[in-house]
């Protein structure tokens, strides 16, 4: 049934987001086209205009990309699982846990897609066609990489993905949690989610601090040195497991207040 959410998810969803991506490659092909044919030597200030109004408009669509993307997050979640559509949504022969999880995914996977058709834009109007045989050059890169550090070159990049999804999938996690404590209101809902979403912050960053102070403690107290290679791993790792911790927080907190605490009215 999960496969089933996040197909479903997905379609609802495709249907807003690859239009506005189509149209963003479009514009970067546009402007790619009106930088390849700029007049040299002279000033035209048709073409200026022309070239300024596209590119404006390009960087007016990433913008409204990103706002979109993180609205459609928060419209999906609220809307289909706390508003009207609640009441359909939960008549479902599914766990809680699975809607959470179906919108979160295909959350981070928009999140995740508009930053790479972002940066493949930005290099359709930044590159020449001389200068994508860089690319060529990745796997002769790895290869000094792992001459100058071994496998942890390798790993510090596996580490540093973990840590971007294990970072994304908390900032999801966090916001349906305060949104989730928000429903919990019969007035001023919204106000009500975004006095939990600071509160949420104020109580972490305090667990944080008191988390590296102890960690700082003991490690001083302990003879064995880890290097500075050690030292990164032991970085990245404890950053991922932070993520991880306040995730799954956030997660069960979600999942309680939908599962015990539901209130559609």
């Amino acid at each position: 049934m999960l496969g089933k959410l996040l197909k479903y998810e997905t379609k609802a969803t495709a249907r807003i987001f690859l239009p506005l991506y189509g149209a963003l490659v479009l514009l970067a092909v546009i402007n790619r086209f009106f930088m390849a044919i700029r007049p040299e030597g002279h000033s035209n200030l048709a073409f200026s205009m022309t070239l300024g109004t596209t590119a404006t408009v390009y960087g007016i669509l990433i913008f409204a990309i990103f706002i979109l993307t993180f609205f459609v997050m928060i419209q999906r979640f609220y809307k289909n699982l706390l508003g009207d559509e609640g009441y359909l949504m939960f008549t479902l022969p599914v766990q809680p846990w699975k809607h959470i999880v179906s919108k979160m995914v295909v959350s981070a996977l928009w999140m995740v897609a508009s930053v790479i058709v972002t940066v493949i834009t930005v290099f359709i109007m930044a590159l020449d066609w001389e200068d994508l045989r860089m690319f060529a050059e990745i796997p002769r890169a790895l290869a000094v990489l792992y001459q100058q550090m071994g496998v942890h070159g390798y790993l510090y990049i596996l580490e540093f993905c973990a840590l971007c999804a294990a970072g994304l999938a908390m900032g999801i996690l966090n916001i349906y949690f305060s949104i989730s404590v928000g429903q919990l209101f019969n007035k001023h809902r919204v106000l009500a989610a975004f006095g939990a979403f600071i509160a949420t912050d104020i109580v972490t960053n305090i667990i944080t601090t008191i988390g590296i102070w102890l960690i700082g403690h003991v490690l001083d107290g302990m003879p064995i040195q880890v290097g500075m290679i050690g030292s990164a791993h032991l970085i990245l790792c404890t950053l991922i497991l932070y993520c991880l911790f306040y995730g799954a927080a956030y997660f069960v907190g979600t999942n309680y207040i939908l599962s015990r605490r539901l209130n559609l009215e």
